[in-house]
Protein backbone atom coordinates (compact mmCIF):
# COMPACT_ATOMS: atom_id res chain seq x y z
CA UNK A 1 0.00 0.00 0.00
CA UNK A 2 1.50 3.39 -1.00
CA UNK A 3 1.71 6.35 1.35
CA UNK A 4 -1.19 8.23 -0.25
CA UNK A 5 -3.55 5.27 0.16
CA UNK A 6 -2.36 4.88 3.74
CA UNK A 7 -3.23 8.52 4.37
CA UNK A 8 -6.70 8.09 2.80
CA UNK A 9 -7.32 5.03 4.95
CA UNK A 10 -6.32 7.02 8.02
CA UNK A 11 -8.73 9.87 7.14
CA UNK A 12 -11.54 7.40 6.41
CA UNK A 13 -11.08 5.73 9.77
CA UNK A 14 -11.45 9.12 11.50
CA UNK A 15 -14.63 9.92 9.52
CA UNK A 16 -16.17 6.53 10.25
CA UNK A 17 -15.27 6.81 13.92
CA UNK A 18 -16.94 10.21 14.21
CA UNK A 19 -20.01 9.13 12.24
CA UNK A 20 -20.48 6.04 14.38
CA UNK A 21 -21.35 8.34 17.29
CA UNK A 22 -23.46 10.88 15.39
CA UNK A 23 -26.61 8.78 15.94
CA UNK A 24 -26.37 9.53 19.67
CA UNK A 25 -26.73 13.33 19.99
CA UNK A 26 -26.44 15.11 23.33
CA UNK A 27 -29.72 15.71 25.12
CA UNK A 28 -30.91 16.92 28.52
CA UNK A 29 -32.11 14.01 30.60
CA UNK A 30 -34.46 16.32 32.52
CA UNK A 31 -35.26 19.61 30.74
CA UNK A 32 -35.76 22.33 33.32
CA UNK A 33 -35.55 26.08 33.85
CA UNK A 34 -33.42 25.48 36.94
CA UNK A 35 -29.64 25.57 36.87
CA UNK A 36 -28.38 21.97 36.98
CA UNK A 37 -24.75 21.97 38.12
CA UNK A 38 -22.28 19.55 39.76
CA UNK A 39 -23.65 16.58 37.76
CA UNK A 40 -22.75 13.00 38.67
CA UNK A 41 -23.91 9.62 37.34
CA UNK A 42 -23.50 6.01 38.47
CA UNK A 43 -24.74 2.62 37.29
CA UNK A 44 -26.21 -0.37 39.07
CA UNK A 45 -23.46 -2.82 40.16
CA UNK A 46 -25.05 -5.79 38.38
CA UNK A 47 -27.48 -4.26 35.88
CA UNK A 48 -25.82 -1.67 33.59
CA UNK A 49 -29.21 -0.67 32.14
CA UNK A 50 -30.06 1.03 35.45
CA UNK A 51 -28.32 4.36 36.04
CA UNK A 52 -28.81 7.07 38.63
CA UNK A 53 -27.82 10.68 37.99
CA UNK A 54 -28.02 13.78 40.14
CA UNK A 55 -27.18 17.47 40.00
CA UNK A 56 -27.29 20.47 42.29
CA UNK A 57 -30.45 22.26 41.14
CA UNK A 58 -30.73 25.97 41.86
CA UNK A 59 -32.98 28.91 41.13
CA UNK A 60 -33.44 32.21 42.94
CA UNK A 61 -35.48 30.73 45.80
CA UNK A 62 -34.81 26.99 45.72
CA UNK A 63 -31.96 24.50 46.19
CA UNK A 64 -32.03 20.74 46.03
CA UNK A 65 -30.47 17.71 44.36
CA UNK A 66 -32.00 16.33 41.20
CA UNK A 67 -33.11 12.70 40.97
CA UNK A 68 -32.84 11.21 37.45
CA UNK A 69 -33.15 7.48 36.77
CA UNK A 70 -33.05 5.29 33.67
CA UNK A 71 -33.80 1.56 33.48
CA UNK A 72 -33.07 1.08 29.77
CA UNK A 73 -29.48 2.20 29.46
CA UNK A 74 -30.16 5.91 29.07
CA UNK A 75 -32.77 5.82 26.29
CA UNK A 76 -35.44 7.23 28.59
CA UNK A 77 -35.25 9.00 31.93
CA UNK A 78 -37.64 9.78 34.74
CA UNK A 79 -37.00 12.22 37.51
CA UNK A 80 -37.31 15.56 39.18
CA UNK A 81 -35.09 18.47 40.21
CA UNK A 82 -36.12 17.88 43.83
CA UNK A 83 -35.09 15.22 46.30
CA UNK A 84 -38.17 14.74 48.46
CA UNK A 85 -36.29 13.49 51.52
CA UNK A 86 -37.60 15.54 54.44
CA UNK A 87 -36.98 18.22 55.40
CA UNK A 88 -36.98 19.31 51.77
CA UNK A 89 -35.37 22.64 52.66
CA UNK A 90 -32.28 20.92 54.10
CA UNK A 91 -30.63 20.12 50.76
CA UNK A 92 -27.56 22.12 49.83
CA UNK A 93 -25.74 20.53 46.89
CA UNK A 94 -22.56 18.50 46.34
CA UNK A 95 -24.76 15.58 45.20
CA UNK A 96 -23.27 12.10 45.57
CA UNK A 97 -25.38 9.40 43.88
CA UNK A 98 -24.55 5.71 44.36
CA UNK A 99 -26.38 2.38 43.95
CA UNK A 100 -25.52 -0.40 46.40
CA UNK A 101 -25.47 -4.17 45.79
CA UNK A 102 -29.19 -4.46 46.59
CA UNK A 103 -30.18 -1.82 44.05
CA UNK A 104 -30.86 0.80 46.71
CA UNK A 105 -30.33 4.38 45.52
CA UNK A 106 -28.32 6.40 48.03
CA UNK A 107 -27.84 10.15 47.72
CA UNK A 108 -25.36 12.07 49.83
CA UNK A 109 -25.33 15.87 49.95
CA UNK A 110 -24.62 18.95 52.00
CA UNK A 111 -27.23 20.37 54.30
CA UNK A 112 -29.25 23.43 53.48
CA UNK A 113 -30.05 25.32 56.68
CA UNK A 114 -28.28 22.75 58.89
CA UNK A 115 -24.56 22.38 58.08
CA UNK A 116 -22.98 18.99 57.52
CA UNK A 117 -23.04 15.93 55.28
CA UNK A 118 -26.40 14.18 54.94
CA UNK A 119 -27.90 11.23 53.09
CA UNK A 120 -31.21 9.85 51.82
CA UNK A 121 -32.07 6.47 50.31
CA UNK A 122 -34.72 5.06 48.02
CA UNK A 123 -35.81 1.43 47.62
CA UNK A 124 -38.13 2.09 44.66
CA UNK A 125 -35.78 3.65 42.09
CA UNK A 126 -36.30 7.19 43.30
CA UNK A 127 -40.07 7.31 43.62
CA UNK A 128 -39.92 7.89 47.39
CA UNK A 129 -37.08 8.88 49.70
CA UNK A 130 -36.15 8.45 53.33
CA UNK A 131 -35.81 11.42 55.66
CA UNK A 132 -32.46 13.21 55.80
CA UNK A 133 -29.86 11.32 57.82
CA UNK A 134 -26.96 13.23 59.38
CA UNK A 135 -23.53 11.72 58.64
CA UNK A 136 -21.33 14.48 60.06
CA UNK A 137 -22.20 17.95 61.32
CA UNK A 138 -20.61 21.39 61.05
CA UNK A 139 -18.14 22.42 58.33
CA UNK A 140 -17.89 19.63 55.76
CA UNK A 141 -17.39 19.93 52.00
CA UNK A 142 -17.50 18.03 48.71
CA UNK A 143 -18.60 14.51 49.59
CA UNK A 144 -18.04 11.64 47.15
CA UNK A 145 -19.56 8.17 47.74
CA UNK A 146 -18.46 4.71 46.61
CA UNK A 147 -19.82 1.23 47.23
CA UNK A 148 -18.16 -2.15 47.62
CA UNK A 149 -19.65 -4.16 44.75
CA UNK A 150 -17.05 -6.96 44.87
CA UNK A 151 -18.88 -10.19 45.83
CA UNK A 152 -15.82 -11.89 47.34
CA UNK A 153 -14.97 -8.86 49.48
CA UNK A 154 -15.30 -9.21 53.27
CA UNK A 155 -16.98 -5.78 53.13
CA UNK A 156 -19.34 -6.53 50.25
CA UNK A 157 -22.21 -4.04 50.22
CA UNK A 158 -20.50 -1.46 52.42
CA UNK A 159 -21.06 2.05 51.07
CA UNK A 160 -18.58 4.83 51.86
CA UNK A 161 -18.59 8.59 51.80
CA UNK A 162 -15.35 10.61 51.68
CA UNK A 163 -15.24 14.40 52.09
CA UNK A 164 -13.15 17.31 53.41
CA UNK A 165 -13.49 18.43 57.00
CA UNK A 166 -13.34 22.19 56.49
CA UNK A 167 -11.37 23.00 59.64
CA UNK A 168 -7.58 22.90 60.04
CA UNK A 169 -5.69 20.79 59.00
CA UNK A 170 -8.44 20.36 56.35
CA UNK A 171 -8.15 16.55 56.17
CA UNK A 172 -10.03 13.98 54.12
CA UNK A 173 -12.48 12.03 56.27
CA UNK A 174 -14.64 8.97 55.68
CA UNK A 175 -17.72 7.27 57.09
CA UNK A 176 -19.52 4.14 55.91
CA UNK A 177 -22.86 2.39 56.12
CA UNK A 178 -23.49 -1.35 56.26
CA UNK A 179 -27.30 -1.15 56.14
CA UNK A 180 -28.06 0.89 53.03
CA UNK A 181 -27.69 4.38 54.58
CA UNK A 182 -30.08 3.76 57.46
CA UNK A 183 -27.12 4.33 59.80
CA UNK A 184 -23.55 5.56 59.34
CA UNK A 185 -20.33 4.84 61.19
CA UNK A 186 -18.40 7.38 63.20
CA UNK A 187 -16.13 9.68 61.20
CA UNK A 188 -12.60 8.41 60.43
CA UNK A 189 -9.78 10.78 59.46
CA UNK A 190 -7.82 9.61 56.40
CA UNK A 191 -4.88 12.05 56.31
CA UNK A 192 -3.40 15.16 57.95
CA UNK A 193 -2.70 17.37 54.88
CA UNK A 194 0.67 18.87 53.98
CA UNK A 195 1.74 21.98 55.89
CA UNK A 196 0.47 25.02 54.03
CA UNK A 197 -2.08 22.95 52.07
CA UNK A 198 -5.64 21.73 52.37
CA UNK A 199 -7.04 18.43 51.06
CA UNK A 200 -10.02 18.89 48.75
CA UNK A 201 -12.28 17.11 46.27
CA UNK A 202 -11.75 13.45 47.23
CA UNK A 203 -12.69 10.60 44.90
CA UNK A 204 -13.03 6.96 45.95
CA UNK A 205 -13.19 3.52 44.37
CA UNK A 206 -13.31 -0.03 45.77
CA UNK A 207 -11.30 -2.74 44.08
CA UNK A 208 -10.58 -6.49 44.25
CA UNK A 209 -10.80 -7.99 47.72
CA UNK A 210 -12.64 -4.95 49.03
CA UNK A 211 -9.51 -2.80 49.07
CA UNK A 212 -10.57 0.87 49.20
CA UNK A 213 -8.73 3.70 47.46
CA UNK A 214 -9.16 7.45 47.80
CA UNK A 215 -7.44 10.33 45.99
CA UNK A 216 -7.66 14.06 46.62
CA UNK A 217 -6.22 17.40 45.59
CA UNK A 218 -3.74 19.09 47.91
CA UNK A 219 -4.28 22.82 47.37
CA UNK A 220 -2.11 25.66 48.65
CA UNK A 221 -3.64 27.98 51.28
CA UNK A 222 -2.52 31.26 49.66
CA UNK A 223 -3.35 32.84 46.31
CA UNK A 224 -3.84 31.44 43.67
CA UNK A 225 -5.04 28.50 45.89
CA UNK A 226 -4.42 26.00 43.09
CA UNK A 227 -4.03 22.25 43.42
CA UNK A 228 -0.34 21.44 44.01
CA UNK A 229 -0.28 17.65 44.53
CA UNK A 230 -2.58 14.67 44.28
CA UNK A 231 -2.73 12.64 47.49
CA UNK A 232 -3.58 8.95 47.64
CA UNK A 233 -4.73 6.58 50.38
CA UNK A 234 -5.37 2.83 50.61
CA UNK A 235 -7.42 0.89 53.17
CA UNK A 236 -7.42 -2.90 53.49
CA UNK A 237 -9.79 -3.08 56.47
CA UNK A 238 -12.98 -1.50 55.22
CA UNK A 239 -11.97 2.12 55.74
CA UNK A 240 -11.08 1.83 59.43
CA UNK A 241 -7.42 2.82 58.83
CA UNK A 242 -5.44 4.17 55.88
CA UNK A 243 -1.94 4.11 54.40
CA UNK A 244 -1.40 7.55 52.88
CA UNK A 245 0.91 9.22 50.36
CA UNK A 246 0.26 12.97 50.61
CA UNK A 247 2.26 13.69 47.42
CA UNK A 248 1.49 10.77 45.12
CA UNK A 249 2.23 13.00 42.13
CA UNK A 250 2.82 16.65 41.32
CA UNK A 251 0.20 18.73 39.52
CA UNK A 252 -0.72 22.32 38.70
CA UNK A 253 -4.45 22.73 39.03
CA UNK A 254 -6.83 25.39 37.75
CA UNK A 255 -8.74 26.28 40.92
CA UNK A 256 -10.25 29.77 40.65
CA UNK A 257 -13.39 31.55 41.80
CA UNK A 258 -13.67 33.46 38.51
CA UNK A 259 -11.83 31.64 35.74
CA UNK A 260 -11.29 34.01 32.80
CA UNK A 261 -12.46 34.83 30.23
CA UNK A 262 -15.68 33.09 31.30
CA UNK A 263 -15.83 34.29 34.91
CA UNK A 264 -16.80 30.86 36.22
CA UNK A 265 -15.74 28.86 39.26
CA UNK A 266 -13.48 25.91 38.42
CA UNK A 267 -11.22 23.37 40.11
CA UNK A 268 -8.80 20.58 39.30
CA UNK A 269 -10.11 17.97 41.74
CA UNK A 270 -9.30 14.37 40.79
CA UNK A 271 -11.79 11.91 39.32
CA UNK A 272 -10.75 8.30 39.86
CA UNK A 273 -11.90 4.91 38.61
CA UNK A 274 -10.61 1.37 38.30
CA UNK A 275 -10.61 -1.29 35.60
CA UNK A 276 -12.74 -4.18 36.89
CA UNK A 277 -13.20 -6.00 33.58
CA UNK A 278 -11.09 -8.98 34.54
CA UNK A 279 -8.84 -8.37 31.54
CA UNK A 280 -5.15 -7.61 31.23
CA UNK A 281 -5.51 -4.26 33.05
CA UNK A 282 -7.81 -5.51 35.81
CA UNK A 283 -7.14 -3.49 38.96
CA UNK A 284 -5.48 -0.57 37.14
CA UNK A 285 -6.39 2.78 38.69
CA UNK A 286 -6.97 5.87 36.54
CA UNK A 287 -6.97 9.45 37.84
CA UNK A 288 -7.83 12.50 35.72
CA UNK A 289 -7.47 16.14 36.75
CA UNK A 290 -7.79 19.53 35.10
CA UNK A 291 -4.36 21.20 34.93
CA UNK A 292 -2.54 24.05 33.22
CA UNK A 293 1.05 24.43 32.00
CA UNK A 294 1.68 20.68 32.35
CA UNK A 295 1.51 18.81 29.04
CA UNK A 296 -0.69 15.69 29.41
CA UNK A 297 1.15 12.52 28.50
CA UNK A 298 -1.71 11.41 26.26
CA UNK A 299 -1.32 14.59 24.21
CA UNK A 300 2.41 13.98 23.88
CA UNK A 301 1.75 10.44 22.64
CA UNK A 302 -0.77 11.84 20.13
CA UNK A 303 1.73 14.42 18.86
CA UNK A 304 4.37 11.70 18.55
CA UNK A 305 1.97 9.54 16.52
CA UNK A 306 1.12 12.47 14.21
CA UNK A 307 4.84 13.15 13.80
CA UNK A 308 5.49 9.56 12.71
CA UNK A 309 2.55 9.73 10.30
CA UNK A 310 3.83 12.92 8.68
CA UNK A 311 7.29 11.40 8.33
CA UNK A 312 5.77 8.37 6.60
CA UNK A 313 3.71 10.53 4.24
CA UNK A 314 6.61 12.75 3.24
CA UNK A 315 9.30 10.08 3.25
CA UNK A 316 11.28 11.79 5.97
CA UNK A 317 13.89 9.69 7.75
CA UNK A 318 13.18 8.90 11.39
CA UNK A 319 15.63 10.21 13.91
CA UNK A 320 17.09 7.87 16.48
Amino acid sequence: MNKFNLFLQFLLSIILFNNSYSQFPNFRIHPSSNHQIEPAIVRHPSNPLIMFASSFTVNTSFRSEGIYVTTNGGLNWTGTDTCFGNPISNHGGDPGPVIDKDGRLILTHQGGFILGMWSNYSTDLGQTWSNNKLIAGNDQDKGSPATDDVPNSPYYGRTYLVWTRFTSPFPITVAYTTDGAVNWSSVIQVNNSITGHQSLGPSMVVGPGGKAYVSWASSILVSPFNEDYIGFGVSTNGGDSWNVNETAYDCNGIKASSFQPWGIRVNGYPAMDMDKTGGARNGWIYIVTAEKNFYPRAAIRTLFFIGLLMKALHGLPESG
